[in-house]
């Protein structure tokens, strides 16, 4: 299970899992080896939102950065526009495809275009999972989650990352493993977190420093016009200035310098120096 908010790229990402697994080539492999994939899988990718000019987009852009063959892919990854249904509707698809096609892993982008209503209510989510229960007897099934971004994350430990504004805490609970896709500084687009929240262990990951179980993989964009994802050079949690005291620090390096000349040099617009200039004066105050 993938939990991210929206615009992060989370249908590149699962794009790009689903054609790893297709191709039998580990996850995220930059990092030492990777989360190893023991053979080529049969992946049915059910995408309710993108048209297929964007999932051809996405996955030529997944083959150039991840390198796979043509030939698995073609034999081994099924992906269907599904623009959301009944779970019942749904669960008889997903039988008939299931006879014909035999999948080792079911994808289903974004989970909430079946789940048949408000994501919260648990009874909608029984109503879900039981009418997909037949197409899982020979297979696993990654449902990808678009959810909100939760409004304080904080405190959160990283265990608890798998109750992140998913809706009903029975779908946390049913999921074997779970995955959070989050950009972990408010200020930033350029890196991300993907934390490996429930049952990390299970990822088969290298153990982290010290010989502790790996829960963060720090991912960053590809190309724009060859949509990936790549693991991140450092793997670290970067402690960075926030961009309100990098303003203040240029303030305070060079008095008289504009707004405008701020705005270019920290990459971000004139109205954001100004909004962030007048907080400062209000806690100067």
């Amino acid at each position: 299970m993938v939990l991210p908010r929206s615009g992060m790229g989370k249908s590149v990402l699962t794009m790009q899992l689903a054609a790893c697994a297709a191709a039998g080539v580990p996850f995220f492999r930059a990092l030492a080896g990777g989360i190893r994939v023991p053979r080529p899988c049969r992946v049915l990718y059910i995408q309710a939102e993108n048209d297929l000019p964007t999932l051809q987009r996405d996955l030529h852009g997944v083959m150039q950065a991840e390198k796979l063959a043509q030939a698995p892919l073609a034999d081994n990854l099924r992906i269907v526009t599904y623009p959301g249904d009944t779970p019942a509707r749904l669960g008889v698809f997903l039988t008939a495809a299931c006879q014909q096609f035999a999948p080792d892993v079911i994808v289903i982008d974004p989970y909430t275009a079946f789940v048949g209503g408000d994501i919260n209510s648990t009874e909608l989510f029984f109503t879900f999972r039981d009418a997909i229960s037949t197409a899982l007897t020979n297979a696993a099934m990654l449902l990808v989650c678009h959810t909100p971004k939760p409004t304080d994350r904080e405190h959160w430990t990283a265990r608890e990352g798998v109750y992140m504004a998913a809706g009903t805490s029975a779908l946390a609970n049913w999921a074997r493993c779970s995955c959070e896709l989050t950009n972990p500084k408010a200020d930033q687009d350029e890196r991300y977190r993907l934390r490996l929240s429930k049952n990390a262990e299970r990822a088969g990951l290298p153990l982290d420093i010290g010989g502790t179980i790996r829960r963060d993989i720090f991912l960053e964009h590809g190309h724009r016009d060859a949509p990936c994802w790549i693991v991140s050079e450092c793997q670290q949690e970067e402690r960075q200035l926030s961009m309100t005291d990098r303003l203040r620090q240029l303030l305070e390096s060079q008095p008289g310098i504009s707004q405008r000349e701020c705005a270019k040099i920290l990459g971000i617009g004139v109205a954001n120096v100004c909004r962030r200039m007048k907080q400062m004066e209000q806690t100067e105050q």
